[in-house]
């Protein structure tokens, strides 16, 4: 699977600004397609960031926003939302968790639970925030590796 956390879905994104960079390596292109191709696979088991749905919506709407997949992901994003009927910790009913890693318990973390769910949600920069990501607006001015395209575009070639 095209995962962000340990899939293709990452080397899809650094492939993607690449190109959005001026890069004009046909290996950056081709990585894109293929990536893109996986992530339009409707079937999904988890709903985490790291190895799940919210990581492939996260993904697609960094590669190409207008990407019909993007609102069939987002929209099975709700058939995991478990609403606990009281919260271990706070002993609320409020919120709304995700079954977890492998479905094995109920999570609200980054990886694989409802905070990256929500962050993936976030049209704004909260999944940015979340992944390190840069701004696409952002230009950088100063890059210490001339070659840093090339470099990448043969670990992608290596990856995918």
């Amino acid at each position: 699977m095209p995962y962000l956390g340990i899939g293709s879905a990452a080397a899809g994104i650094v492939a993607q600004r690449l190109l959005e960079e001026g890069t004009d390596d046909e290996r950056c292109r081709w990585a894109v397609e293929g990536v893109l191709r996986a992530l339009r696979r409707p079937a999904m088991v988890g709903a985490g960031l790291a190895e799940g749905r919210a990581g492939i919506l996260l993904t697609l709407r960094e590669i190409d926003a207008t990407e019909p997949m993007t609102g069939v992901h987002r929209d099975r994003l709700g058939w995991y939302a478990v609403r606990p009927s009281r919260a271990p910790l706070t002993g609320s009913s409020r919120g709304c968790l995700v079954p977890g890693e492998q479905g094995l318990r109920l999570s609200a973390d980054v990886a694989s639970g409802a905070a990256g769910v929500l962050a993936a949600l976030d049209t704004g920069r909260a999944a940015r925030d979340v992944l390190l990501l840069p701004d696409p607006d952002d230009t950088v001015t100063d890059r210490t590796v001339t070659d840093g395209p090339a470099i990448a575009a043969r670990h992608l070639t290596a990856v995918t």
